[in-house]
């Protein structure tokens, strides 16, 4: 059992290093890299280590360090021949990372823009007294961030060519998640403007660069050459889809998971790691979610359960399900139901098309990780179709709940916020967000007959698509009676406490909070809390819910589960309401 530990606080190489953290060693990337084309495109899912790739790539050929064979001691790129280790430590380094790039709007983006270069040109203060004349005042520009957008469009290049001419080496370029900018300025509203200001830096850099060594880059989504990088043909691009070669560099492979859960002290998980984890398919290559993998070795407990889905941000994804749904509900419910679904993807993303083609969808989710494509042969037309389905596990655990937001969202847009306010336990929200949805869909008549058995089943159904992160009960026997509803969290880590509902109804002139306490009276009075202390909680909340006609009142309370006497409202601003 190895004594280092997983970081995942830190994406660094040399962090990483100077931790004496656990790594598994993807440093033939570095061959393959210079094997490969003067500029490679390698995009892949998040969190599946592209910044620890970069940044150890930029410490490996970078001439102004000199401790490479510290960094990488014991790992297998120091086995390779002369032709490869004479690269090491043999030229100039530019490192970006653009995934913080996400500016509301242009001008902080130029902004950014701006400091960034600036940042970048600082790390190279020797040319300060190599350069003179009019180098001289462009550097000095771009250093001090005072550069016109002309400047700045050409600083990489122009910098390119400084380095080479005072250290005698053509620079590498490594810019890390440069797709991250325009996925935001999409969302925000900016995305034309946004390639307007980015594709003169990017084509100066890469595609008109007599200066340029090598350049990798990585991101999540390859955006069409007609957007971003127009007449370049220099570029090795490797996709999901069609990884080239340089699948087995991003994630973990069989071997390598192996490998870290025996030094982890969990060998014998490593069927159950393979159905949670594996099954991302990076052409030959099938690959483990390495994220997912690190938090399950650090887990004490060896809980199997998502944890790859609260990384980040995924409004693109959900923008274009929000477009297309009512062209994609089936085939995504299909994918649920392990039935074959084929789609023609496309590899490259031109965002004025997300509006108009589900495919774009489609390659999100492919692209993004939600999904793994299989080819499939070729359609009607000719085009080349793929086989969808969910890697593992955990992607149906997630995807579930992706599936349930779009087929709900035809019958109310609001039914979103309503889920989003109970799983926030915020009664306030919930109350506003159910009294607005209940006034525009129900009639009176939809819960005179049977007002208690109306909100129970609407709950009931409203829970169940919840079924990835709670175990949903209803009218089972809990302490001294059936409790309405209770949901358990599968993942208290992750969903907090358990609930436990008690639903009432009143008569149309009736006061409210005479129905409120004798709800949650009864939640205390049966012992409802012991089906909680049963699953191992300390506490609970309390719901309780009366129903007037079309109207709903909610409270709810926190609780320990052996203590009926702890108790903290939740909305005390309902009172003079009523």
């Amino acid at each position: 059992m190895t004594t280092k530990r997983l970081q995942t606080a830190t994406d660094l190489f040399r962090k990483l290093r100077e931790l004496d953290a656990y790594i598994v060693d993807k440093s033939l990337l570095i061959k393959a890299v210079l094997e490969g084309d003067e500029i490679i495109l390698m995009p892949r899912p998040r969190r599946f280590g592209k910044t620890t790739n970069m940044s150890m790539m930029a410490e490996f050929f970078d001439c102004r360090k000199k401790d490479q064979d510290w960094l990488f001691e014991d790992m297998k790129i120091l086995q390779e021949g002369p032709e490869i280790l004479k690269h090491k430590g043999g030229h100039p380094v530019i490192f970006m990372t653009l995934k913080d790039w996400k500016c509301p709007n242009l001008e902080e983006l130029k902004s950014r823009l701006r400091l960034a270069i600036s940042d970048v040109v600082r790390q190279f203060p020797e040319l300060d007294s190599a350069l003179s004349g009019i180098e001289l005042q462009e550097f000095r520009s771009l250093r001090d961030k005072q550069a016109d957008l002309q400047l700045m469009a050409d600083s990489l290049k122009k910098l390119c060519q400084w380095l080479n001419q005072v250290h005698g080496a053509k620079p590498f370029i490594f810019i890390d998640e440069y797709d991250a900018p325009l996925i935001h300025a999409w969302s925000k509203k900016y995305y034309a403007e946004a390639i307007e200001l980015l594709r003169p830096w990017f084509s100066a850099t890469l595609k008109t660069n007599p200066s340029l060594g090598k350049a990798a880059l990585t991101g999540i989504l390859r955006i069409a050459k007609e957007n971003l990088f127009s007449g370049l043909n220099n570029i090795d691009v490797s996709t999901v889809i069609d990884p080239l070669h340089y699948g087995e560099y991003f994630g973990f492979t069989q071997e390598e998971v192996e490998k870290l859960l025996t030094d982890f002290d969990k060998a014998d998980h490593i069927d159950e790691a393979r159905r949670w984890y594996n099954g991302y398919t990076f052409g030959d290559s099938v690959i483990y979610n390495p994220w997912s993998i690190c938090h399950f070795a650090r887990d004490p407990k060896s809980e199997f359960k998502p944890h790859w889905v609260n990384t980040s941000d995924n409004q693109l994804v959900f923008d274009s399900i929000d477009i297309h749904h009512d062209k994609v509900r089936q085939n995504l419910q299909d994918i649920l139901e392990n039935k074959e679904v084929r789609v023609a993807l496309r590899e490259d993303t031109v965002f004025a098309d997300i509006a108009s083609s589900p495919e774009t969808l489609w390659s999100f989710l492919v692209f993004t990780g939600y999904l793994k494509a299989l080819p499939a042969g070729k359609n009607s037309a000719g085009r080349k179709e793929w086989h969808l389905s969910l890697p593992n596990e955990e992607l149906r655990s997630i995807f579930g709940t992706l599936v349930d937001r779009i087929c709900w969202k035809p019958s109310y847009n609001g039914l979103v916020d309503v889920l989003d306010a109970l799983l926030a336990d915020d009664p306030a929200k919930l109350e506003i967000e159910l009294n607005e949805m209940f006034a525009q869909i129900l009639s009176v008549h939809d819960v005179a007959k049977f007002p208690e058995a109306f909100i129970h089943g609407f709950f009931l159904a409203l829970a169940a698509t919840l079924g990835d992160r709670y175990i949903v009960e209803s009218n089972r026997e809990a302490g001294g009676g059936r409790a309405d509803l209770i949901l358990i969290p599968r993942h208290p880590s992750d969903f907090g406490m358990p609930k436990v509902f008690e639903f009432k109804s009143i008569k149309p002139r009736a006061k409210a909070q005479p129905a409120i306490d004798e709800a949650l009276g009864q939640i205390r009075s049966k012992d409802y809390a012991a089906r909680c202390r049963a699953a191992g909680f300390d506490s609970f909340l309390a719901f309780a819910l009366v129903q007037q006609g079309k109207k709903l009142f909610i409270r709810q309370e926190s609780r320990c589960t052996d203590s009926a006497d702890l108790s903290t409202p939740r909305n005390p601003s309902q009172e003079a309401a009523r």
